[in-house]
């Protein structure tokens, strides 16, 4: 990518640079959010499937 912005675009190397660091915050920055969404699914199932089986014990 480092190559194109440089060649195509035209960005100089603290550009680059820049480019570089912010990129690697937002690849971490959307980890984080993924990794929350994929916990919050896990404990919404969770307590679905939990609150299921209540309820057919609750039955019998």
């Amino acid at each position: 990518m480092a190559i194109f912005l440089k060649n195509e675009i035209g960005f100089s190397t603290l550009q680059i640079k820049q480019y570089d660091s912010l990129h690697q915050l937002h690849k971490e920055k959307m980890k984080a959010d993924f990794d929350a969404m994929k916990m919050s699914k896990e404990q919404q199932f969770i307590c679905r499937y939990s609150y299921k089986k209540y309820r057919q014990t609750k039955a019998n």
